[in-house]
């Protein structure tokens, strides 16, 4: 199948032939270049290529010196399923609007994402499609002396300033959703599970979490908050299933123990409920956990992870979106797009009122 479709792909030697023409005169036209072409010819090239269901090589534009057809796309973590999804989703769009996607992971690391942005820049891509794990990374880029910057989309952030495109997440929100839900169902020792708060959206988590037991009367207890310097050295390059091993270890030292856990995302939430059950601790009938994402992993656990929902395919979709419409309007004024949190219930809470 392979063969036949590589047999059957059509050229500009094809088009050529087919509008009666001669295959520079097709480049010409289909790479929109100033060279003078008559209109009737050009309308015999873009007719043939019509007729011809023809598709450019990107990779081969590239090399010929046409204007840059990738796209840049840095995320912190290319292991956690969400920005999986979303990647995939981002890269779909890209090939269907004949972009080639560059996917750069992070992996929690500044200086690897400084110099992977710094990379990115001087390939000197079309666009960028930008997750930082820095604070105020936007205000960073602007005053960061790259010069002249091509289109960025800054996603999956809790805050932006109003001269970049972003599509931001309401990730204060969605702590306090996840926290006042706990509450509802009569719980009050409520675990912060996160690791180190290294970006701001899990800041933001956190000041939702503060929120949520504030309003309800309920103190805040510093030992229920695994932060900051909870994890060994060697404990931080883990997976997020694996800190969540690690934070359910924690979780069943504190005394008393703790009736609830939100997880600072769902790979963790998984990785503490799976510690749990390994030291025979039930879930949700001892302890509830609640996680953030709703990756789809989080339908499939036993019993199924109740979360916030933070759709993955409608951020990549808007982001993307957003990038595209950018690039084709250079003086398209910066626009934020806000994705609310929503409630996932399913099985892991359990109701103590």
């Amino acid at each position: 199948m392979e063969k036949k479709s590589q047999l059957n792909k059509k050229t500009i030697w094809d088009i050529a032939k087919l509008a009666n023409a001669s295959p520079a005169t097709v480049s010409r036209v289909l790479n929109n270049t100033d060279y003078p072409v008559s209109e009737q010819m050009r309308s015999r090239v873009l007719k043939a290529a019509e007729e011809l269901n023809y598709r450019p090589n990107i990779f081969s534009q590239m090399l010929k010196g046409a204007k840059s057809k990738e796209i840049g796309i840095i995320i912190p973590s290319i292991d956690n399923p969400y920005y999986s999804l979303l990647t995939s989703v981002v890269a779909k769009c890209c090939i269907k609007n004949d972009y080639a996607p560059i996917i750069c992971s992070s992996f929690g690391d500044r200086n690897l994402e400084r110099r992977q942005l710094e990379i990115l820049l001087r390939q000197q891509v079309a666009g960028i499609l930008y997750s930082s794990v820095q604070d105020e990374a936007e205000k960073n880029l602007i005053g960061s002396g790259y010069g002249a910057l091509p289109p960025i989309v800054m996603f999956d952030q809790s805050g932006t300033t109003d001269q970049m495109n972003s599509v931001i997440f309401d990730f204060e929100k969605a702590g306090k959703l996840a926290t006042t839900y706990l509450i509802e169902n009569g719980h009050e020792r409520i675990v912060f599970a996160s690791g180190p708060l290294d970006r701001s959206s899990r800041k933001q988590v956190l000041k939702g979490y503060k929120t949520a037991l504030e309003e309800a009367g309920i103190p805040y207890r510093q030992e229920l908050v695994l932060a900051d310097g909870v994890l060994q050295e060697q404990e931080l390059g883990f997976s997020d299933f694996d800190k969540g091993n690690v934070l359910g270890e924690k979780i069943l030292k504190i005394d008393p123990r703790p009736d609830a856990v939100l997880g600072i995302n769902d790979i963790t939430a998984i990785g503490i409920m799976n510690k749990l059950k390994e030291k025979q601790v039930d879930v949700p009938g001892q302890i509830s956990i609640t996680g953030l994402d709703d990756i789809e992993m989080a339908s499939m656990t036993v019993p199924g992870l109740t979360t916030i929902r933070q759709p993955a395919v409608r951020t990549g979709e808007a982001a993307m979106n957003l990038l595209i419409d950018s690039m084709e309007d250079g003086r398209m004024k910066p626009k934020k797009v806000v994705i609310e949190p929503e409630l996932i219930i399913r099985g892991s809470v359990k109701r103590r009122i």
